[in-house]
C-alpha cells in the first residue's frame, strides 16, 4: 500500500480525482482504490470468497453492502452499478 506524505493512501486520492460520469462497478471502485480483492473484502466486511463471487457477478451485492461501499469510498450510491 502506498502512502502519501500526510499518511493518506495515495490510491484513495486517485479515486477522489476521478469524475464519475456514468455508473461505476464495485470492481472498478476497488481497482481505482488500489486494493487487492482480499483487502477490499476486509474493508467492506465480507468474506473474501463471497466477494470474489460478487465481483464475478455470480451473486449480487446486498443493498447494505452497496451503501457501505458508497460511504467508505465516497461514491454516490446512485453512481454504483449493481
Amino acid at each position: 500500500m502506498k502512502m502519501s506524505k500526510n499518511g493518506q493512501r495515495r490510491d484513495k486520492m486517485l479515486l477522489n480525482k476521478v469524475e464519475i460520469v456514468n455508473k461505476i462497478t464495485v470492481e472498478e471502485i476497488r481497482i481505482l482504490s488500489n486494493y487487492s480483492q482480499k483487502e477490499f473484502s476486509e474493508k467492506i466486511g465480507i468474506p473474501f470468497g463471497t466477494y470474489r463471487k460478487k465481483a464475478r457477478g455470480e451473486i449480487g451485492f446486498w443493498a447494505s453492502e452497496i451503501a457501505k461501499i458508497s460511504e467508505q469510498f465516497n461514491v454516490p450510491i446512485e453512481k454504483i452499478k449493481v
